[in-house]
């Protein structure tokens, strides 16, 4: 491995000092794909990594696509992925972003990336090292260009394909939801972007929906999720979608509207399919918080019972929540519900009693009907299989 024009300073060393160089940049690739690659890349141009990166760019931006656009924007899509490690960009999703065939995005892409080692391709597409989709990024940056859309443009590409073409993918999920979670600690907004392109996509997907809603109150933008919520038309079979917005009721306060919400959501009214045991949890752990709240604005005995009832509940699907341990521990004077049929019966009695003192929002009250109507038989099941469990595994001791 030869110095070059572009780093000469390694004409001057030898080669134990030529090792210790490449130890040193390896190093900096620890824990990543091509460490010994990187190493080579960065000895090789040296500072003038990015710069050998401009040159690749300039030269792919000057091959045309017969769909329209550049060889050069396809890398760019390609090393936006690559550069944040996310390594499930595949061939049609990258076709479908292009709007070509495949035959058109073999030979006029991907051949002519692999002739100038610009990318590689397997199950998944990458630029040749991170070093080099990196210092892509960073060029697109200084030049003004909108690295976010890149984004913004495959998601939309991998859901339409999926969602809206009949499509298959490996794993469709890391589209859906994976690639906007991955932005959204440090870069909230672009997280937001991207689920808002994915339910403009598929607008009648409830869970594109209360995934966006979620990111929205996770983002502090809570009257935007409730907005969301409360304008779209209620899934037939989506207990997520009743838990978030009961969720961002309780945010704002409003916990009558927070406590039937929850109580909702795990109603036989709100699915066909019994809930699972995190709905149940959620459920239980957030009416829990609600009936506290309402019992110390109301005094009303049969709240804090409630309350009492919702503790015991969530603890049964899971004894290791804390929030849950606490409300049991306030609620030590109440003795526990007999069974899970007489713990239905006391939140049911607690959301009657917080009625007749506060009226419930029109805009919940038209979508969820009467809460005194509510039914929880496939939570009484969930319950009873649970037990059942427990008591073939002490059988078993």
């Amino acid at each position: 491995f030869s110095a070059t024009g572009s780093e000469p300073s390694l004409q001057s060393l030898t080669p134990e000092q030529l090792d210790e160089r490449l130890l040193a940049s390896a190093k900096d690739d620890q824990g990543t794909e091509g460490a010994l690659f990187g190493s080579l890349l960065t000895l090789r141009h040296g500072r003038d990594l990015r710069a050998h990166a401009r040159a690749l760019l300039q030269k792919l931006d000057g091959m045309p696509l017969s769909s329209g656009g550049r060889v050069g924007d396809a890398f760019r899509l390609i090393a936006a992925m690559h550069a944040e490690g996310l390594d499930f960009l595949s061939a049609k999703v990258l076709q479908e972003a292009l709007a070509c065939d495949q035959t058109s995005l073999q030979r006029e892409v991907l051949k002519p990336l692999g002739t100038e080692a610009a990318a590689g391709t397997g199950a998944y597409i990458r630029t040749r090292h991170q070093r080099i989709a990196k210092a892509v990024l960073e060029i697109c940056d200084d030049d003004g260009e909108d690295v976010e859309e890149s984004y913004v443009r495959l998601a939309e590409a991998a859901i339409s394909l999926v969602r809206c073409k009949g499509g298959w993918l490996d794993i469709v999920s890391n589209w859906e939801y994976t690639l906007a979670q991955h932005f959204f600690k440090n870069h909230p907004h672009l997280a937001l972007k991207i689920a808002e392109k994915i339910l403009e996509t598929v607008p009648d997907n409830s869970h594109f929906l209360v995934n966006l809603a979620r990111l929205k109150r996770k983002s502090g933008d809570v009257s935007g999720a409730q907005k969301l919520l409360e304008m779209a038309t209620p899934p037939a079979d989506n207990r997520a979608f009743w838990t978030e917005w009961g969720t961002v009721c309780g945010i704002q306060g409003d916990y009558l509207a927070n406590a039937v919400l929850l109580a909702y959501s795990v109603s036989d009214q709100a699915g066909a399919k019994i809930p699972n045991r995190e709905n149940a949890t959620v459920a239980s752990s957030g009416m829990a918080k609600a009936f506290a709240e309402l019992h110390q604005q109301f005094g009303d005995p049969g709240l804090k019972k409630a309350r009492a009832a919702c503790a015991w509940l969530g603890w049964k699907t899971d004894s290791s929540n804390g929030f849950l341990k606490d409300h049991r521990q306030d609620c030590l004077d109440i003795s526990e519900p007999a069974s899970v049929s007489e713990a239905i019966t006391w939140i049911s009695h607690g959301l009657a009693s917080a009625l007749k003192s506060q009226p419930l929002d029109t805009s919940i009250s038209a979508k969820v009907g009467d809460p005194e109507k509510f039914r929880y038989s496939g939570l009484q099941r969930l319950h009873e299989r649970l037990l059942s469990k427990e008591r073939a595994a002490m059988r078993n001791v």
